[in-house]
């Protein structure tokens, strides 16, 4: 992390980041086979981010993005785009009436259930951290930041 965080101090903008972070979430987007949505920063509350199906956009916290670290970020990043992921494998049962492969049934109706019926986390936090697409959502955005960072950052 110590070689990312002196990275992103070089990036002296606000300008500068958002273009590392949108970067980043492009490359993890086309790598998972999908089109890049709208990208950006705003306010939404106490989230983290925010994936947003109806307007195909993915929004970071702007409060969030100027003070957590930029690995935080990145996990944030992925986690919403793994949302995305799930938004298209529901879209894809809806219309097919299978899951695309590789995917279980179950799987995708229980995402298609949380998307209907989302557990708001201001009312019930475990119950929200439950749900089985945030669950998928944070276990894919850790994952895969700690990855990329490993790739990208690691070593000499």
């Amino acid at each position: 992390k110590d070689k990312l965080n002196a990275y992103w101090e070089t990036l002296k903008t606000k300008e500068k980041r958002m273009a590392f972070l949108q970067d980043y979430y492009e490359k993890l987007a086309n790598e998972l086979g999908w089109e890049p949505v709208l990208f950006g920063t705003g306010n939404i509350g106490g989230s983290k981010g925010r994936y947003y199906s109806d307007g195909k956009t993915l929004i970071l916290s702007e409060n969030d993005f100027l003070n957590r670290s930029p690995f935080d970020l990145l996990v944030t990043i992925a986690h919403e785009t793994r949302h995305q992921y799930q938004h298209q494998c529901v879209q894809y049962f809806d219309i097919n009436g299978k899951p695309p492969e590789g995917m279980s049934e179950d799987l995708v109706k229980a995402w298609k259930e949380n998307q209907l019926h989302p557990i708001d986390s201001d009312k019930d936090f475990w119950g929200y951290r439950a749900q089985q697409d945030e669950a998928d959502s944070r276990d894919f955005g850790s994952n895969y930041a700690t990855e990329y960072l490993l790739s990208h950052y690691s070593g000499n």
